[in-house]
């Protein structure tokens, strides 16, 4: 018995619980962090893509464009070729494009660009 009257034992299984939760607590910031790492890597790459595909994507559209808006000017020049040049985020960037119309039962346009 203690001063007040009651007796108890000590138990000792705080450093226990403190431990335990400790190794929870580190295991889940792992899983944590490398969740993270692996989202934030799969978000550059798709970012880096977007960028190497600003260049193509507005080369196209434009020639695409000229294709709509002068079709004649191809025919009465008997070249296949267009060169252009088109802004984008990293600068002016120059490009030729191969244009060949497939007038068989496809009728198809094929466009090859070539980003210089």
């Amino acid at each position: 018995m203690n001063a007040t009257g009651w007796s108890y034992r000590r138990r000792g299984f705080t450093l226990t619980v403190v431990l335990v939760f400790l190794i929870l607590m580190f295991a889940l910031w792992m899983t944590v962090c490398r969740t993270s790492a692996s989202l934030v890597r799969v978000q550059t790459a798709r970012v880096q893509q977007d960028l190497r595909d600003e260049r193509l994507m507005n080369a196209l559209a434009q020639t695409l464009s000229n294709i709509e808006d002068h079709p004649k000017d191809l025919n009465k020049t008997g070249s296949n070729t267009y060169s252009g040049s088109v802004q984008t985020s990293q600068g002016p960037v120059s490009f030729t494009a191969m244009i060949v119309y497939q007038g068989d039962q496809t009728q198809q346009w094929i466009v090859t660009l070539v980003l210089q």
